[in-house]
């Protein structure tokens, strides 16, 4: 979890891609591709943001009881997303990412920042600008992903599901 821009994309990629190199059966599921696939019929309500975690949730459920270890990368920045992921998902760890908004700002990997700042957007469509994002309460791991590279967040959540 995290807002947008933080790096949830990146490390849950290169998490999966490290639990592969162990030979462990893994796949990585990322809220945007849901969104992509489902094209306009998904939009940015917090209904349609719902519909999306909860689409994120089933098919994660469906790869882990089929045997494969499961990273999914979604915003999640509702308390009702947030809840029914709680309650559905299965072999949950909450992760999120810190990362202040100057840093989210300068990577905009979607261009969602620069669109806001160049009036394309409302600035309340980008969760994590003018739409707030409240970090998650007690995650099992918190990563600053603006001061850790890449493979030390993918280090870090290694450890700690070594640990638990």
């Amino acid at each position: 979890m995290g807002p947008t821009s933080s790096g949830k994309t990146t490390i849950g990629q290169a998490y999966t891609q490290h639990l592969q190199h162990l030979a462990l059966p893994s796949i990585h599921f990322d809220g945007d591709e849901f969104r992509s696939i489902l094209g306009s019929s998904l939009g940015i309500t917090p209904e349609d943001r719902f519909k999306n975690v909860s689409l994120c949730v089933h098919m994660a459920n469906k790869c882990l009881d089929a045997g494969s270890n499961v990273v999914v990368s979604a915003l999640t920045a509702h308390d009702t997303a947030r809840q029914f992921v709680a309650e559905n998902a299965k072999n949950l760890i909450v992760i999120y990412l810190d990362c202040p908004l100057e840093v989210r700002m300068e990577r905009d990997s979607r261009g969602l920042y620069r669109k806001v700042e160049t009036g394309e957007i409302k600035a309340d469509t980008v969760i994590g600008m003018g739409a707030p994002y409240i970090a998650p309460d007690n995650p099992h791991i918190v990563l600053n992903s603006s001061e850790l590279a890449v493979e030390e967040s993918v280090a870090a959540i290694h450890e700690w599901v070594l640990q638990n």
